[in-house]
């Protein structure tokens, strides 16, 4: 009854919500933009959402490559997807300076 999961048979629970994160982030920034009054308020909004929802959406991914879930290489997708805002924001902030 209490059997060890057989790991090739995993279901990629963790990597499909490790790929909606990003779009969960989107719809964070949108809403917080509305709700922000001012330009300020609202690229902060927008910083966090990003930020939040890769470093979940990381989490995730890795959650799924240690399960040995199946569709292994769409966890990979998923890391690279989920780091590419972080990286491009961290580019935006350098090439501001």
């Amino acid at each position: 009854m209490n059997q060890p999961m057989n790991p090739e048979r995993a279901s990629p629970l963790f990597t499909m919500a490790s790929l909606c994160t990003p779009i969960v982030g989107i719809v964070a920034a949108f809403l917080m933009i509305a709700a922000s009054r001012g330009m300020l308020a609202g690229i902060g909004a927008v910083f966090l959402a990003v930020l939040g929802s890769g470093f979940v959406g990381t989490l995730l991914a890795i959650r799924a490559l240690a399960r040995r879930e199946r569709l292994r290489w769409l966890g990979i997708v998923a890391l690279l997807v989920n780091s590419a805002p972080s990286i491009g924001l961290l580019i935006a902030v350098m090439a501001h300076r």
